[in-house]
């Protein structure tokens, strides 16, 4: 089959806590230098695109912020589709800026919609009841940046946002929306920018479920790397890979 271009994830894939993994820079410059198009698809809601773009740019990775398709862009579309310009945000202050950015007030306490992402930075407990308060007076609309369970860090595998959401979905009677990944329009939003066929793209990641189940709702194969939290188990209730590789360097066979 041939493979034309890559959907490639960043956590677990290219770095780990801001560490590149090895042989995964050398592997996205071979890309850019064979003329291989990628596009990163992240479920990573506490850094802003530029700040992404930036980290990318220190490891010698130059690419456009565009090519990267984070759950904040997902929900700045998604709030002006609904003429909301104002969310309360339970995330990063990185988040909040670039809600900002795009003229979206991410702290208001009237909003129509209460988005969660990354917590791990501000988590407290008086800013999960002001969302909750928010869901069951305004009757507001429960957003999902991402909904991962868990993810991992040089010390272990870390809460992801998924299990914040779980419980303001329980606390509040009502069910997420959810805007990143495995969500098959925040995989179709990537693979549009590719202007490639399905079939000859391949979806590069370390979850199961998030990267492969989501890959596999637009017709994306999907590579499961082990540098990251997937440890060699398919959990049941998963999708299974195309192939599952050791890391991010062994995708360059797929295209010879």
């Amino acid at each position: 089959m041939t493979v034309s271009g890559f959907l490639i994830d960043l956590d677990g894939v290219v770095y780990i806590n801001g560490e590149p993994i090895p042989g995964a820079v050398s592997a996205l410059r071979e890309l850019q230098k064979r003329g291989i198009p990628f596009r990163f698809v992240s479920n990573n809601t506490h850094r802003s695109r530029e700040t992404i773009r930036e980290r990318l740019a220190r490891f010698g990775v130059d690419v456009p912020a565009a090519w990267i398709f984070t759950p904040l862009t997902a929900a700045i579309a998604y709030l002006r589709d609904a003429g909301a310009g104002s969310c309360w945000l339970l995330g990063s202050p990185d988040a909040a800026a670039e809600l900002r950015s795009a003229g979206i007030n991410p702290s208001d306490p009237n909003a129509s919609h209460v988005l969660v992402g990354d917590v791990s930075d501000v988590l407290e407990y008086d800013m999960f009841v002001t969302g909750f308060r928010i869901l069951m007076r305004n009757r507001a609309e429960l957003l999902a940046l991402e909904h991962d369970r868990y993810f991992k860090g040089n010390d272990g595998l870390l809460l992801s946002a998924g299990a914040f959401v779980a419980a303001l979905e329980f606390a509040a009677d009502v069910s997420a929306t959810l805007l990143g990944k495995p969500s098959a329009k925040f995989f179709q939003a990537a693979l549009t920018s590719l202007g490639l066929p399905a079939g000859e793209v391949v979806m590069v990641g370390d979850d199961p479920r998030s990267d492969i189940g989501g890959a596999a709702s637009v017709s994306v194969r999907g590579v499961l790397v082990l540098t990251g939290k997937f440890d060699g188990v398919l959990p049941a209730d998963a999708p299974a890979p195309w192939k599952i590789l050791p890391g991010l360097s062994d995708i360059l066979s797929l295209t010879q």
